[in-house]
């Protein structure tokens, strides 16, 4: 598919800086070609299409309050120094507290074609772990985004898997524990300290 080069807003002429899609209860909705100045309009207009209308639901594991999110849209943008960058923008359900977590633009395709339900001819990594958590009569109890290492400037998540009376958590990358949780219906949580810690 060939991208845009002017952006999408209507008597606008500049160059393109980030194309946008936009997800809604967990499928894709709108995608959008926006310059700098446009994209800065888009963000300030997410909490108006998403108003809160009741208290975040939050839960807890350990020390760790988690509070359920929900997948806005995807920022892609390409940078001549470091090529292809997608951005995961996460927010409070019922919130206004969100995070953005950068992956890569292949971990990005595998997502975008799972929300549209674009059949595959063989099971990618997330449906093959879904299966194996199923055939172990394990449940997939939601997918928690925990950790950022500030000095490597990335996150980490683990999945909260029950089987039987026996917990087990597993380390795994965020753009995994999306796919995963999106494959199987499972809630998608964040820390509070994260959700703090990004403003």
């Amino acid at each position: 598919m060939e991208l845009a080069k002017v952006c999408g807003i209507i008597g606008c002429s500049n160059e393109v800086s980030v194309y946008v899609t936009e997800v809604l209860h967990r499928r894709p909705i709108n995608q959008n070609a926006f310059c700098l100045e446009h994209f800065q309009t888009f963000l300030n207009s997410i909490d108006s299409k998403h108003s809160v209308s009741q208290p975040p639901s939050a839960s807890v594991a350990g020390d760790e309050i988690l509070f359920d999110v929900e997948l806005l849209c995807f920022f892609y943008r390409r940078d001549i120094h470091q090529g292809d960058i997608v951005q995961v923008h996460l927010r409070e359900e019922s919130g206004s507290r969100a995070i953005i977590i950068e992956i890569g633009y292949c971990e990005y395709s595998v997502l975008y074609h799972l929300l549209a339900g674009a059949p595959r001819s063989r099971p990618l990594t997330h449906q093959a772990m879904a299966s194996t958590i199923s055939s172990l009569q394990a449940l997939l109890k939601d997918v928690v985004i925990d950790r950022k290492d500030e000095k490597e400037h990335h996150f980490s998540a683990h999945l909260r898997i029950e089987q039987g009376n026996r917990a087990v958590l597993v380390d795994v990358r965020p753009s995994d524990a999306i796919s995963l949780a999106l494959s199987t219906g499972a809630p998608i949580r964040v820390a509070e300290s994260l959700l703090l810690s990004s403003g």
